[in-house]
């Protein structure tokens, strides 16, 4: 229990590299806990997008080919999903990051 009151007192001491070199050496996981946030964030955001996007054209749910238009669907995912990220990590939602995203609510 000393320990704990020990490092609790570092921290409210420490400057905001010293928090972050007490997080990461005690708490080995946190950097794969706020990944995971960061991935379900950019996952929120572009099934949002998707979404709001299949409901504004009306859509149906069904996929026809149409004028001989192809377009790469995984590529399109993965590029758009690193950008995301990007942003996420930036903290810089400028551009159209966020374009399409209407009713996306953190809580």
């Amino acid at each position: 229990m000393v320990a704990k009151a020990s490092i609790i007192k570092n921290y409210a001491k420490a400057d905001a590299a010293g928090k972050v070199d007490i997080i990461c050496k005690n708490y080995s996981n946190f950097i794969g806990i706020v990944d995971g946030y960061t991935e379900g964030l950019c996952y929120m955001i572009e099934n949002e997008k998707a979404y709001n996007r299949k409901q504004s054209r009306g859509d149906l749910g069904v996929r026809v080919q149409t004028s001989g238009m192809h377009s790469d669907i995984t590529a399109d995912t993965a590029i758009n999903n690193v950008i995301t990220k990007e942003a996420i990590i930036a903290c810089d939602f400028s551009g159209d990051v966020l374009d399409g995203v209407w009713r996306l609510q953190l809580q």
